[in-house]
């Protein structure tokens, strides 16, 4: 190599290291990951009441019967769901950025239609 060969490799060399160099990302903060505790309380057995618009009041087990006596005498479809069910509740607690929150999980059951279309509405 001659001598002009030689400066042009170091000038090609170090713009590719600076460039190389400045390129790479910054160290980042690592985040905390949100710390889910486990179950701390649990509701899977509960007493739905209301009164009915024929003045009777009327219970099912995990669910809010509807208002209209008509409606929770039919059976099937929607009307097995009442008006809000659930099958499980339950409580968590999550820090995220050591602020405590509680979450309020819901399980419920949604519609088992043999003809979905005929139930809707």
């Amino acid at each position: 190599m001659n001598w002009i060969q030689q400066k042009w490799f170091l000038l090609v060399l170090s713009t590719f290291s600076t460039l190389f160099l400045w390129g790479q990302s910054p160290e980042r903060p690592k985040k905390e990951i949100p710390l889910v505790t486990d179950v701390i309380a649990s509701i899977d057995k509960a007493q739905g009441w209301m009164l009915q618009n024929n003045g009777e009041w009327i219970d099912e087990q995990n669910k809010i019967p509807f208002k209209d006596y008509a409606q929770n005498k039919r059976k099937g479809g929607k009307y097995n769901l009442g008006k809000e069910n659930f099958d499980n509740i339950i409580v968590r607690s999550i820090t995220v950025n050591n602020t405590v929150y509680s979450i309020l999980i819901i399980y419920s059951q949604g519609g088992k239609y043999e003809f979905p279309v005929l139930e809707e509405n």
